[in-house]
């Protein structure tokens, strides 16, 4: 029982860290064509649609309370910065049961905001095991954050779009979790982070 138990944890491990499409902060993501979108103008959505704007993609899921309480902010946010910014939902249900979902919870007001459904591709270019999970993509579609959803504030944006640093706090997602690169973070004291925990199921520091 032990060793299966460790072999389906390195089997996750190495799904996760293995993943050669994994984007890193500092590179840009590629103009894939996404399917199964829900509140656009158009049947697909490009990132390049939004080209000049702060992108921030939030990837939720119907079974995560945080994520779908902070949809009126993420909306309020959209509308604050209007076309300065724009702010996509992804998740990785199908069109039909997210409209399902929203259809059933009459309490739970369906956002506005581009939805990006049925989502494989994303995902691929950041996996990650927990939501929500913010990335936030500059004017050329760099990636330049990849944190959690508390960071999406009005004075961390506005601080962005002036070409400040914002100030993020919490948990920051590790993308690709290489022991290598812990170690940068732990050693690099002009990036001010300390790791508090480290674990192979649940890679955040």
């Amino acid at each position: 029982m032990k060793q299966q138990m460790f072999l389906l944890i390195l089997f996750v491990f190495s799904a996760i860290i293995g993943n050669s499409q994994a984007i890193e902060i500092g590179q840009k993501v590629p103009d894939v064509v996404l399917q199964q979108i829900i509140n656009y103008e158009k049947p697909t959505l490009k990132l390049k649609d939004f080209k000049k704007k702060l992108v921030l993609l939030d990837f939720w899921g119907t079974g995560c309370k945080a994520c779908i309480r902070g949809f009126p902010k993420m909306e309020a946010l959209q509308k604050a910065f209007n076309d300065q910014i724009q702010i996509v939902l992804v998740n990785n249900e199908s069109r039909d049961s997210t409209l399902r979902f929203f259809e059933r919870r009459k309490s739970i007001p369906m956002p506005t905001l581009p939805m990006v459904t049925g989502d494989s591709i994303l995902s691929s270019f950041f996996p990650h095991l927990f939501v929500p999970l913010h990335v936030w993509l500059d004017e050329d579609g760099i990636v330049r954050y990849i944190t959690d959803s508390y960071n999406a504030t009005a004075g961390n944006i506005r601080k962005f779009l002036d070409g400040k640093a914002p100030e993020l706090s919490r948990m920051a997602y590790v993308a690709n979790p290489y022991f290598s690169s812990l170690w940068d973070v732990v050693k690099d004291s002009s990036r001010q982070q300390q790791v508090y925990s480290y674990t192979l199921l649940t890679p955040w520091y």
